[in-house]
């Protein structure tokens, strides 16, 4: 299972200037939570990345209380089965910090992923059998503070996918494997997990040889970004570990530009160009990361931080 770093950023707080006039700034409630993914239909043991996105889609400033990353767990998900029961989706560690509230213009608050592969509150893959799905979520944007305080919540349409027998490449590539945990394993629990029984340059060498023979499996994204990650890290040792980690950062971003941790890709692309001493590929990767991504500044921030040594607006 993958787990992300995640930094917090203090925000900002408006103050309105003696004898200015008043705005009528609305409260947290009025934001919008919609969740998206890149396909409707997936393949049984394919990891579902969700993306979702917050926005303020009055005419007028909104304060909340938003953090975006799934680490704070201020989203919660849930996903309806196809017999109809439904169970709450747990995933990755959990992060603590001070939030604080602020007052967000009209548009793009934020926007972020989360990976749905193995349910951390049931130990079971989040989709374990074939057939339709409902994934709901809501998200905690502050608090109503007149009387009792009361915890206020905005929630996304339901969201279905539907999961299939996995049929033609993506067949073939669990083949590959000598059984279907094996490929469970390595797409739930990470490279590192699945490399534990062998060295971990042997082991590189068969993910390797699986990403070379299967380029247009359904799995092979999700593979490569957790082995790219397992190696730019450290945790997974190989040779020439800078080199080999911006090749695999770059082979994802050319084959899976619009994929929904594309986003999270480049931004790791650039910390590993930044750590090589590659500096001036580093800074031109941030420019090229503003245009291409314009809703994450979550991640923005964060490379201005790291690679250009500029503190984001928000902590000014």
């Amino acid at each position: 299972m993958r787990t992300f770093l995640v930094t917090l950023l203090s925000s900002t707080i408006a103050f309105t200037a003696p004898g200015a006039a008043q705005e009528n700034i609305l409260y947290a409630d009025r934001l919008s939570l919609t969740l998206d993914t890149y396909k409707r239909v997936f393949g049984l043991y394919e990891p579902v990345f969700v993306t979702y996105s917050v926005e303020n889609n009055t005419q007028t400033r909104v304060n909340a209380i938003v953090q975006m990353s799934y680490s704070f767990h201020k989203i919660e998900f849930s996903i309806t089965f196809p017999d109809g029961h439904t169970k709450e989706f747990i995933t990755g560690s959990i992060a603590d910090g001070i939030l604080m509230e602020k007052t967000y213009a009209p548009g793009i608050v934020g926007v972020s992923e989360v990976e749905m592969i193995t349910n951390g509150a049931t130990g079971e893959l989040a989709f374990p059998v074939t057939g339709k799905y409902k994934i709901q979520a809501r998200m905690w944007v502050g608090n109503h503070l007149e009387g009792q305080p009361q915890s206020v919540y905005i929630r996304a349409e339901p969201l279905e996918i539907e999961v299939q027998e996995p049929v033609g490449v993506d067949a073939e590539a669990i083949q590959f494997f000598s059984s279907k945990e094996e490929i469970v394993q390595l797409l739930g629990e990470g490279s590192v997990a699945y490399c534990k029984r062998s060295r971990d340059a042997e082991c590189f060498g068969r993910v390797s040889k699986f990403l070379d023979q299967h380029p247009n499996s359904a799995y092979t994204p999700a593979i490569l970004w957790d082995v790219a990650d397992s190696v730019a890290t450290g945790v997974l040792n190989v040779s020439s570990r800078s080199q080999t980690a911006i090749g695999l950062y770059n082979t994802f971003l050319g084959r899976w530009p619009d994929h929904p941790v594309a986003p999270r890709v480049m931004y790791r692309l650039a910390t590993a160009l930044d750590a090589a001493g590659r500096k001036q590929e580093a800074v031109a990767l941030v420019g090229r990361f503003e245009t291409t991504f314009p809703g994450r500044k979550d991640l923005l921030d964060l490379m201005r931080m790291n690679i250009l040594h500029v503190r984001p607006e928000s902590v000014k």
